[in-house]
């Protein structure tokens, strides 16, 4: 099959559904597809750039547009890229922010229509509208309201004939829509190395490794947390040694003043390639991150943790929504609650390493061969 998959941003490293976006196209591609990947909103190129990039050892054709052209400028370039490409499929990965940065971006069935007419579309929603908290304030409910007619004419315009979404949560709020979507999970954008099995036995022998992935939210119980894992620690006569990995954002600071005040071993890495990261989370004992545990399934640096083998620990503020009946999060993750580690940790369980994009690429596959 011809595929092109439709993104905001293909900057290698900063945008997570772009990542996703190329490690998904050079997975089809060992599959025997022919793929091209456009970016129609990107930040970090100052013209129309086409070319190739090398992602998993596979070289991608790219087209990406400038987010400083009008969005008509961008989108007749995409159709003329797309009429003269002739795919059997396109894939639109969808993001309600990433064309508009209010989220509300009116004019988007419009223009997808025009690009997309005549073909087999496909639609990948990472993310839905605001305001899905039960406690969300007015202005965010009424935000919501409004980027849910977006999203819902988007479908009705477009008619997809496949739709998928990565999280149980957001596959039954499309169905409340009254447009049924497919569950398709989430793969790490961190590909596993082979790492010394020395280094994997001194830190598993000598050092409780925890290691923080992802962008840090707010959350107040960071403190608490860091307690009740500094005496499982003693307990277990291992030091505990925190490692802060990549981009976090401005929340940081109350983990480090935590870990300072407890006098809690940490390393703030800030920015790594993806070969040094695979090697600290093959290193590490347990993952943590502040993501909701209702929003695991839709987090690139969760999945990518449980690639690894770790277990992961959910460690928010947030009141679990509780709007899917028997909800259960991901294999290996866990929630945690105050006063609860050590019987959570009774728990845990490494998980075996995966390289789980191979096999989803074969469900995306399958849903196109089984909608042509």
């Amino acid at each position: 099959m011809k595929i092109v998959f439709l993104c905001s941003c293909l900057e290698q490293g900063r945008d997570g559904v772009g990542d996703y976006t190329l490690r998904f196209s050079a997975a089809l591609i060992k599959l025997g597809h022919s793929v091209t990947a456009i970016s129609l909103n990107d930040k970090f190129v100052s013209s129309e750039i086409i070319g190739s990039q090398l992602v998993d050892g596979i070289e991608i054709r790219v087209i990406r547009l400038p987010h400083f052209w009008s969005r008509n400028k961008g989108f007749k370039s995409a159709k003329i890229w797309i009429t003269n490409l002739n795919p059997d499929w396109v894939s639109i990965q969808f993001v309600i922010f990433a064309f508009d940065n209010k989220g509300l971006p009116f004019f988007l069935a419009h223009h997808f229509k025009k690009i997309t007419e005549g073909r087999l579309c496909h639609i990948m929603f990472h993310e839905l509208w605001v305001g899905i908290h039960t406690n969300s304030s007015l202005k965010f409910f009424l935000w919501g309201k409004l980027q849910m007619q977006i999203i819902k004419k988007l479908i009705l315009k477009l008619k997809p004939s496949v739709i998928h979404t990565n999280t149980h949560l957001y596959k039954n709020k499309l169905l409340t829509l009254g447009f049924p979507a497919a569950y398709l999970p989430l793969f790490g954008n961190i590909p596993a190395v082979n790492l010394p099995t020395e280094i994997k036995q001194i830190s598993s022998e000598n050092v409780l490794a925890l290691v923080l992935f992802g962008t840090i939210h707010a959350v107040v119980i960071v403190k608490e947390f860091l307690k009740e894992f500094l005496l499982y620690s003693r307990q277990l006569n291992k030091s505990l040694m925190v490692t802060i990995l990549g981009h976090t954002g401005p929340e940081v600071s109350i983990w480090i003043t935590s870990l300072t005040e407890l006098s809690v071993s940490y390393v703030l890495t800030g920015e790594l390639s993806t070969t040094k990261i695979s090697e600290i989370l093959s290193a590490s004992t347990i993952g943590i991150s502040t993501t909701p545990i209702e929003f695991a399934e839709k987090s690139g640096t969760i999945a990518a943790m449980r690639e690894h083998g770790l277990p992961v620990i959910c460690v928010s503020d947030a009141t679990p929504l509780n709007l899917i009946n028997n909800f259960s999060p991901p294999e290996g993750v866990y929630n945690y609650f105050s006063d609860s580690l050590i019987e959570l940790l009774g728990n845990l369980h490494n998980l075996p390493h995966s390289l789980q994009i191979h096999q989803i690429s074969l469900q995306l596959e399958k849903a196109f061969i089984e909608n042509s």
